[in-house]
């Protein structure tokens, strides 16, 4: 997994009227259940996922890797981005952090 070697807190600024939203989980196939379990685990062991209990939720998107049983993991935020301000949705690592990434190919936003 391409993680950065050096990961800064990312902090996140709600607007002031912002009340937390929870969407439905869009349905999901056994198949795509049983590709995903693994990245999930991968995710909560390198400590970027944990287990909690909040007022938020979106649903997860699971898209099927091409030429295999593997999925990858795509969070829904619409409902989240319009809750928050546009800097803190925008913003980006200056290169210098960027160049410190190991094992990152590719880095995007939307």
């Amino acid at each position: 997994m391409g993680l950065a070697k050096q990961r800064h807190p990312v902090v996140i600024e709600l607007k002031a009227e912002a009340t937390p939203v929870r969407v439905r989980q869009y349905p999901m196939s056994q198949e795509a259940r049983w590709g995903i379990t693994p990245h999930i685990r991968q995710l909560m062991d390198a400590g970027i996922l944990r287990r909690c209990q909040s007022p938020w939720n979106t649903p997860l998107l699971l898209v099927k890797k091409p030429g295999s049983m593997d999925y990858r993991p795509v969070q829904d935020l619409l409902e989240v981005n319009k809750r928050v301000t546009a800097a803190g949705s925008t913003r980006i690592p200056p290169s210098r952090k960027m160049t410190k990434m190991d094992g990152t190919e590719i880095e995007t936003t939307t």
